[in-house]
C-alpha cells in the first residue's frame, strides 16, 4: 500500500525520486508539502499545497515545481545562479518572472499576461 506521500508524487507534473527529502507544514489555512532533491548541479523543490483561502487566481490544490543551479561567483568556470519555475509548457522560467508577476497581480498592476504566467507555472492536482 501506498503512503500519502507516495500517492500525492503520483500527481505530480515531473518525476519526483522516491529518496527525496519531504516536508509538511500547515501554514495559514493550508497545507503545504514540499520535497526536494538534486539532480546533477541542479537542486529541485516541488511543493503541493492544498486550495488556499481567499485566493484570486490558483482556487485549487495545485504544484509549483522550481530548481536551482547555484552559482560560483570566482575561477575559470564562474557563473551566476540560476532559479527557474517549471511551466505547463514544460519550459522552464526565470522565478524572478514569476515572482514580478505574483506581485504586480497581488497590488492591482497585474496584467493578462501575468495571471498567464502565474497559471502556468501552478499545476492543477490529477
Amino acid at each position: 500500500m501506498l503512503t500519502e506521500d507516495q500517492q500525492l508524487i503520483q500527481t505530480a507534473p515531473l518525476t519526483i525520486p522516491v529518496a527525496s527529502r519531504v516536508h509538511h507544514e500547515e501554514k495559514d489555512g493550508y497545507q503545504q508539502v514540499e520535497f526536494q532533491w538534486n539532480n546533477g548541479n541542479w537542486q529541485y523543490t516541488a511543493r503541493w499545497h492544498s486550495a488556499l483561502p481567499g485566493a484570486k487566481i490558483i482556487t485549487y490544490p495545485s504544484w509549483q515545481v522550481e530548481r536551482v543551479h547555484p552559482g560560483l561567483g570566482y575561477g575559470p568556470d564562474h557563473h551566476p545562479r540560476l532559479q527557474q519555475s517549471l511551466s505547463s509548457q514544460g519550459q522552464w522560467i526565470d522565478t524572478e518572472k514569476v515572482h514580478q508577476a505574483a506581485w504586480r497581480l497581488g497590488h492591482g498592476k497585474g496584467q493578462r499576461a501575468d495571471e498567464k504566467l502565474i497559471l502556468a507555472t501552478h499545476f492543477h492536482m490529477n
